[in-house]
């Protein structure tokens, strides 16, 4: 007797899932994901992985790379990756350069011997950045030097995110504006 296709289908799904290897991913924290940013405005980055198709390693890393010139990190934080049989322990997160800083480390207590995790978009960092000057901000993964790159078991490559600063508006041009279109209205009228 033939299996059902939905039921076949259904499997074949869940071994390619299962399969998939380790991801991460940068969203923006904006519920808008074509968000335009004023210069003074914070960007809020969060990063996900998943590594749950047996993965093992004894650290991982990553660094976000970024045009410093038109953004300054002004904070950060990571959570530790749960399900191992021992805790992972917080790296210190530094800016490696002005222009590249550390978005996760962490290193296994039993380190070098490698350990599995088995977790699905788990949010392990967050970055916060202040806009500086108007342009496109590409956030990417460090890729070199090897010792910097970003490294999610055996992961080495993955999307990053850009985001768009727009010039602020100047008080004045606004006000001026507004004067003009008072100043025609009230021409008409009489």
């Amino acid at each position: 007797m033939r299996a059902p296709v939905a039921v076949v289908c259904r499997l074949l799904a869940s071994l390619v899932a299962s399969s998939a290897g380790a991801t991460v991913s940068v969203t923006l924290g904006s519920s808008d994901p074509d968000a335009l940013y004023l210069p003074g405005e914070t960007i809020h980055l969060t990063v996900y992985v998943t590594a749950n198709a047996g993965e093992t390693a004894a650290q991982v890393f990553g660094a976000l790379v970024f045009p410093n010139a038109l953004v300054t990190r002004t904070g950060q934080g990571q959570n530790a990756l749960p399900g191992t049989p021992d805790p992972w322990t917080l790296g210190i997160l530094p800016c490696l350069a002005v222009n590249r800083c550390v978005a996760f480390s962490q290193i296994s207590s039993t380190y070098p011997f490698p350990v599995a995790v088995d977790v699905t978009n788990f949010q392990i960092a967050f970055a916060d950045y202040s806009a500086n000057a108007q342009g496109v901000v590409d956030f990417s993964w460090g890729t070199t030097p090897t010792p910097q790159r970003l490294d999610f078991f055996g992961l080495h490559d993955a999307p990053g995110y850009s985001v768009t600063i727009v010039p602020e508006p100047t008080t004045a041009a606004l006000l001026a504006l507004g004067l003009a279109g008072l100043a025609l209205g009230s021409r008409r009228r009489t």
